[in-house]
């Protein structure tokens, strides 16, 4: 997607390049599909794959095989469920469900409600590995104010209040269930 154009001038008929990586007949078709990186070839970023997926957008800002487009769900879960499933790892990872490792990123915004346009913008507040809440530096510190639920620069240098802030903001975003998705991941 990102690389079309890139392949439209490298040899690749124009047609053709528009429509690499058809994700949006895959999704259609009901498929389990992830995104994953080439490096060095193509960036690891989890949210710039999802915005490509979302907005078909290149390189060079060229709108790309638009019909190929996936929802902001399908980009999600081609980041986190269905990849867990492409490494057949879907009973340890790829989901938050009792059982399985605690490892996820905490983002600054949602990816499924912001502008699609800003999906690969949105900042990374920090992961949690096997239940340990490790923030980005200088990001959690500034960005933490009591709108972000309660977290404070303080509760930023103590790594315990930080997991307790960090849970009770969790709970309240979450408010909902996830029943009947993916039941069998």
């Amino acid at each position: 997607m990102a690389l079309a154009d890139n392949y439209r001038s490298n040899g690749l008929d124009p047609g053709r390049a528009d429509v690499m990586v058809r994700m949006g007949d895959v999704e259609s078709a009901g498929i389990s599909y992830s995104y994953h990186s080439d490096m060095p070839m193509a960036p690891g970023q989890p949210l710039f794959l999802m915005w490509s997926g979302v907005n078909r957008i290149t390189n060079d800002g060229n709108l790309r095989g638009p019909e190929q487009r996936v929802g902001p769900l399908g980009a999600l879960k081609a980041v986190t469920l269905d990849a867990a499933y492409s490494m057949q790892l879907e009973k340890e990872v790829g989901s938050i469900v009792s059982g399985k490792l605690a490892n996820f990123t905490i983002l600054a915004d949602n990816p499924l409600t912001v502008d699609p346009m800003k999906i690969k913008d949105i900042r990374v507040w920090g992961t949690v590995h096997e239940g340990r809440v490790i923030p980005v530096k200088g990001v959690a510190t500034s960005q933490a104010t009591a709108a972000d639920g309660g977290l404070t620069e303080a509760a930023a240098v103590d790594d315990g209040a930080l997991s307790l802030a960090l849970a009770a903001r969790l709970a309240e975003l979450a408010g909902h269930r996830h029943g009947g998705v993916h039941e069998s991941y």
